[in-house]
């Protein structure tokens, strides 16, 4: 597709009067009003917890036939890769097509590929490989699942409520991290991680057929009946706008820099803080408590005038939780700062991803959403560097570093953008 035929896209108006005055639910009057959103949020739920379910399960099997770190932390980069290479083509697809009937049949392909590895795993045939070949399938499905459940929520509740649906979405996702390892390491300890795989299985029928409940609005559905649109379409529109661009570049820096230090956390549970696997599990699920309480604190945040500024210095501030989080030898500091550092991380993401889509108009939501969908496939990549550094110079300097990066990065964009810091 030609350049100039790619329309420039601005910063939105603000909503009429009319919308601006009505105020916003309150986030399970939200659920109570908008049908298509409860069956969504919940569809999203039982999808990502059985993801949590995949990848703990997925792990354990790996460990169990190579009883190797290494090709464990090979089979997560092989499950988060995908999200670089699919996110794009997704955003595309998405601006085309029927977004229910995509959404469907994603879930139809994830579960067949937890039979597929649940049948392995009874059968005791699987091999290494197998898993590597089923976390990439499994994360390609997992990058358009989520781009396509991202573009349909601003078209099932009101301008005014869309930060109130997107934190209440961030905070099911990140409730899942909670629940997700717990039910997981339970089946396995009962039955084993066959039976994981089919539970997980299971959970994705469970959102299959709340998808199937929805009667959504064309807005949601489908952004035009017709939509012409290259695949680096996408990134035109984002680099057309400095403000879309600046939002993207500030998602992209801490997933990057700082969130890979989550994947060192057995690293420091054994080494540093002495705590072996219960504590690993311990600092889990306090990231997960946070990662919701941050989801949450997401829709308030979005009522400040300042946003941009505030986004700015959450941002910021993550780095330095994160510093102090990686020279903590004391659990319940490490804890703490665990607790604040996903909190703060999953409230900035949500508000950045609320003003994301309050900044593009629905017939390239689904372009600019695969661009930004990128962000999310760089902490893999992130992680290997972060390892080998950790392997080198030791987890703490690993994780301080890659913060304070974050930290710096995000100060020099702060300075440089104008329009990113009076958003």
């Amino acid at each position: 597709m030609a350049k100039d035929r790619v329309p420039p896209v601005t910063v939105l108006p603000p909503a009429p009067a009319t919308e601006e005055a009505e105020a916003p639910l309150a986030m399970i009057e939200l659920l109570r009003r908008f049908s298509d959103f409860r069956y969504l949020w919940l569809g999203t739920i039982f999808t990502q917890a059985g993801q949590w379910i995949l990848n703990v399960s997925l792990g354990w099997l790996m460990l169990v036939l190579t009883d190797s770190p290494f090709w464990v932390g090979l089979v997560g980069f092989f499950g988060g890769v995908p999200m670089l290479l699919v996110a794009v083509p997704a955003g595309v697809i998405l601006d085309r097509y029927d977004r229910r009937k995509i959404l469907i049949w994603c879930q139809v392909g994830l579960a067949l590929i937890g039979v597929m590895l649940s049948a392995l795993a009874i059968l005791n045939i699987a091999q290494p490989w197998h898993l590597l070949v089923g976390a990439f399938l499994n994360g390609g499905g997992m990058a358009l699942n989520n781009a396509a459940r991202q573009t349909m929520v601003p078209g099932m509740v009101s301008r005014i409520n869309l930060a109130s649906a997107i934190a209440l979405n961030t905070a099911g996702q990140n409730a899942s991290r909670i629940v997700g390892p717990s039910i997981a390491g339970v089946i396995i300890g009962f039955v084993g991680v066959g039976g994981a795989f089919v539970f997980q299985a299971f959970m994705l029928g469970i959102a299959l057929f709340l998808t199937f409940s929805l009667a959504i609005t064309p807005a949601a559905s489908k952004a035009a009946p017709v939509i012409r649109g290259g695949l680096l379409d996408g990134f035109r529109y984002v680099r057309q706008s400095p403000v879309l661009m600046d939002l993207t570049l500030l998602a992209a820096i801490p997933m990057l820099f700082v969130f890979p230090y989550l994947q060192l956390l057995p690293v420091f549970a054994r080494d540093i803080l002495n705590t072996g696997p219960s504590g690993m599990g311990i600092l889990m699920a306090v990231s997960g408590v946070g990662a919701v309480t941050g989801g949450l604190l997401s829709a308030p945040a979005a009522k400040l005038r300042r946003k941009g500024m505030f986004l700015l210095l959450t941002t910021i501030a993550y780095g330095v939780v994160v510093v102090t989080f990686a020279y903590s030898e004391r659990v319940v500091l490490s804890g703490a700062m665990i607790f604040t550092g996903s909190l703060v991380g999953s409230a900035y993401m949500s508000l950045n991803n609320t003003l994301l889509h309050l900044n593009v108009t629905d017939d390239v939501r689904g372009r600019v959403t695969g661009v930004y969908m990128i962000t999310f496939g760089l902490m893999p990549l992130g992680g290997l560097p972060m390892g080998l550094a950790a392997e080198i110079w030791g987890a703490p300097f690993a994780v301080a570093a890659g913060a304070v990066i974050s930290s710096i990065l995000t100060t020099i964009l702060a300075v440089r953008s104008k329009r990113l810091r009076a958003l």
